[in-house]
């Protein structure tokens, strides 16, 4: 499958570059070597010598990412009310150095709930990054990975000067195939509404580049670059009509878009957004208000359903829905902006402060908020219904077990659901707040392992939690 898929890169590379030397020819515009016209197929090995350049240049900066034990969970979204979680072994992605320092660039989907991450680089040397920040909203992460001399890099280009048409060079890890390279053209620009997932309420900042270069699993994270072989994208996703086809446009990250996220991750470790807490749709003259979040600057401010926002912070809004909210997003928290909105056809001026996006919309990821949680499990106090439901003798006291979490350190050391918790470091446990309260204590002590006295199928035994 791997030769044949080669195959059919280079049989569509052909008919790309020979149309650009034939145009070239067609345009009465000849090149030259040594005062003589070149033919065609000269053109043609100079357009091909000048893609291997690019292509040599680039890739030892380009590296492989591998992040292992992620965790796939339906738990993320609250309103579907599952509680599904699977393991998926090995993640594969890629990525580029844009610092010589070790800043590395990838998508952040490729490491999202992974155990551990590995980098690859194009000399084979490997190394275990430090994840500097996540940016859901915007499917972006920077890595940082400690090498002893200088690092070759990329250079973020400008996305904002590409133009349909252009030749488009990709680089990543298809398929496990390591270092791969394909080549296409940019079919368009400006694409969003793109990532959209159910129940996820995090707001997405989509400036996306459409390439027919051939892009599959495995290419998320790795440059897309220009004929300068300069990054204008972040390659991050294949759109198929189906969840079983891998063919489709690619769509790549715009590189202008990145360097906005790159600076704020390495400054603050995350992306610092402002917010208006408003649902928009692109109305003409401006921006219709659909929905007012309760409790948000929007609200305080005054703005109501239906409000037609046709200037914002002295700027008419003439823009497509998305570069809005950029604008929005990039505006300073808790600055005191302008809103000219039209309301029942009349003009109405309003001032808002406006806040920082909250962690809900920017796709921050939840930490335990108990010792129960940082643990692995779920428990409630031994009720007589709890005992019927687990047939437990009714002279036991303690606390059962109603919930253990993959992978988590109650799981690992083989505590099951329907368990009785006795005692924990020796200390008899009766309900469950004196559960919390013990545990709490000896994770505030940084404990290595915390030994449980559990009662289960009637006998009592010792399970040694480690906690590292």
């Amino acid at each position: 499958m791997g030769m044949r898929g080669a195959s059919k890169g280079i049989r569509e590379l052909i008919p790309v570059i020979l149309a650009a030397t034939l145009a070239i020819s067609s345009c009465g515009s000849q090149a030259f070597k040594g005062g003589k016209p070149l033919d065609e197929f000269e053109i043609l090995h100079a357009v091909e010598r000048a893609i291997v350049k690019i292509v040599e240049r680039a890739l030892p900066a380009v590296v492989a990412i591998t992040a292992r034990d992620v965790r796939s969970s339906m738990a993320s979204y609250p309103d579907l009310g599952s509680r599904e979680e699977r393991i998926i072994p090995v993640v594969s992605g890629a990525g580029f150095i844009f610092r010589p320092d070790g800043y590395i660039l990838t998508s952040e989907h490729v490491i999202r709930d992974a155990r551990e991450i590995e980098v690859t680089l194009y000399d084979g040397r490997e190394f275990k990054p430090k994840v500097v920040g996540v940016d859901r909203s915007t499917d972006l992460a920077v890595l940082k990975i400690e090498a002893p001399e200088p690092l070759p890099t990329l250079k973020l280009g400008d996305s904002d000067q590409v133009k349909v048409g252009q030749f488009a060079i990709a680089i990543g890890n298809p398929l496990g195939l390591k270092f791969s390279v394909t080549f296409g053209i940019i079919s368009a620009k400006g694409r969003s509404m793109l990532a959209y997932t159910p129940f996820d309420p995090t707001v997405k900042y989509e400036d996306y580049i459409q390439t027919d270069a051939w892009l599959n699993r495995g290419n998320s994270g790795g440059p897309l670059l220009n004929s300068r072989g300069e990054v204008i994208g972040i390659n991050s996703m294949v759109r198929t009509p189906s969840p079983f086809l891998a063919e489709g446009p690619g769509f790549a990250i715009s590189s202008n878009l990145a360097k906005l996220v790159c600076r704020e991750l390495i400054e603050h470790g995350r992306v610092i957004r402002a917010w208006l807490g408003i649902r928009m749709m692109k109305a003409e003259g401006g921006v219709k208000v659909m929905e007012v979040l309760e409790g948000s600057p929007a609200e305080k401010g005054g703005l109501l359903p239906g409000d037609l926002i046709v200037e914002f912070d002295g700027k008419p809004v003439e823009e497509e829905i998305e570069k809005f909210r950029l604008r929005i997003a990039s505006t300073p928290v808790g600055k005191k902006v302008k809103i000219k909105v039209i309301r029942n056809g009349k003009p109405v001026e309003l001032s808002v402060k406006l806040g920082e996006m909250p962690p809900r919309y920017a796709g921050a990821i939840e930490r335990p908020s108990s010792p129960l949680e940082m643990v692995g499990i779920e428990c409630e106090d031994l009720s007589p219904k709890l005992k019927r439901r687990f047939k437990i003798e009714t002279s036991i006291k303690g606390v059962v077990v109603t919930r253990v979490f993959p992978r988590k350190p109650a799981a690992r050391a083989g505590v099951k659901t329907g368990m009785i918790i006795a005692g924990v470091e020796g200390k008899r446990i009766s309900d469950k707040d004196q559960l919390v309260e013990t545990l709490k204590g000896l994770l505030d002590e940084r404990r290595e392992s915390i030994k449980l006295w559990v009662i289960d199928g009637g006998k009592r035994r010792m399970l040694i939690v480690e906690l590292k």
